[in-house]
């Protein structure tokens, strides 16, 4: 009998232990489809989020929709307030509440939430000789010499998974060169943690006329609460082109792109 009464409470408590994690999972879930995010990244992207799915908003007309809603506005990575925005003939514009406007010059980042969406601040440091060692090693690796000649190379140092150490980002290209004429252009973004290498671009080609597509890091954020950083990477392609702007995120242990303007 009291093997009995044993059996039956424990298969209780299981049940109930079901319900509870059934519960927390769902109310969990039930927050994130609930999360709801417009970023606006220069005058080259609009990306919504929304139950928990990324969209590329490219018609003119659905940008124009958002006219004069409320934005927060950051450039280069510094907060300058909440702005209305407003569309027009590719640009987007920044009016102050007494209506007038702003015109920011460097990295520009606009977003709309409900939900707190955290800025990382992030200087970019030039390379030094303890970083050669991971260069040299990417070069290798992709059949590249160690000599090669750049027109642009910096790293980031910032702590983008919140492990209270700091990873290195590296960016390095030889897109348009002026004084020198290599046979190949490239184009390499990379992390390096705990001596290991993560990759986040790689574009490498033979050269030709104005090819090419020279990166850098335009913001680091955390867009889903996770403590985690997600990091938009733009590249700067010639001329006409324009700039391809991409979101990254670090899942099974490798960048992925989330979502971009392609």
């Amino acid at each position: 009998m009291r093997s009995r009464k044993t059996y039956v409470i424990l298969i209780v408590v299981l049940i109930i232990f079901a319900l509870l994690m059934y519960l927390i999972v769902a109310r969990k879930n039930i927050k994130e489809e609930k999360k709801a995010s417009t970023i606006i990244v220069g005058d080259t992207s609009v990306w919504n989020y929304t139950n928990k799915r990324w969209i590329n908003v490219k018609r003119d007309s659905t940008k124009e929709k958002i006219n004069w809603e409320l934005f927060k506005l950051y450039e280069d990575n510094k907060y300058l307030g909440e702005y209305s925005v407003w569309y027009d003939s590719s640009k987007w514009y920044y009016f102050d509440s007494k209506k007038d406007y702003i015109t920011p010059n460097g990295k520009v980042l606009a977003f709309t939430s409900n939900f707190d969406i955290k800025i990382e601040d992030y200087v970019e440091k030039q390379i030094d000789s303890n970083d050669k060692k991971y260069i040299n090693y990417v070069l290798e690796e992709n059949k590249l010499s160690t000599s090669a000649k750049f027109t642009s190379n910096y790293k980031i140092e910032i702590d983008y998974d919140n492990d209270s150490k700091k990873e290195t980002f590296y960016v390095i290209t030889n897109a348009f060169p002026i004084e020198f004429d290599p046979d190949q252009i490239f184009s390499i973004v990379f992390m390096e943690k705990d001596n290991k290498i993560y990759y986040l671009y790689k574009d490498i080609d033979d050269n030709k006329i104005n090819n090419g597509c020279k990166p850098y890091f335009n913001y680091f954020l955390d867009l889903d609460s996770d403590e985690v950083d997600e990091i938009i990477l733009s590249c700067g392609r010639y001329s006409e082109k324009g700039t391809i702007d991409m979101l990254y995120k670090f899942i099974d242990n490798e960048f992925k792109i989330q979502i971009s303007n392609q």
